[in-house]
């Protein structure tokens, strides 16, 4: 389940920028034990959860339309298991992902 809420600071009705928001938002979900070992051991079942803050900026060029985001996770509960986590990380790190969004 994911939450999302956006305020936005500036709007702008000529160029490629188009608008400029704060973000909030809260991550979670629920991992069979087979892909993450669940926490307190002896569920069949463990949670996953994060949420923060971020700026998002949407973008149109012609009838392409785009966003992008860069959020700040404040609260991770499984930190150790992002995708680019490494031995020795620490509990920061930087992560990265792409996600495609049809805009009107």
């Amino acid at each position: 389940m994911n939450l999302d809420a956006s305020q936005p600071l500036l709007r702008i009705t000529h160029g490629v920028l188009r608008e400029i928001a704060v973000t909030a938002f809260a991550d979670g979900g629920v991992v069979d034990t087979m892909a993450i070992a669940a926490s307190p051991a002896g569920r069949a079942y463990t949670t996953v959860y994060d949420a923060g803050v971020g700026l998002a900026t949407r973008h149109a060029l012609g009838d392409l339309a785009w966003r992008l985001r860069f959020e700040l996770p404040l609260v991770v509960n499984r930190w150790d298991r992002a995708a680019d986590f490494t031995s020795g990380d620490g509990r920061v790190a930087f992560r990265w992902q792409v996600s495609l969004e049809g805009l009107r």
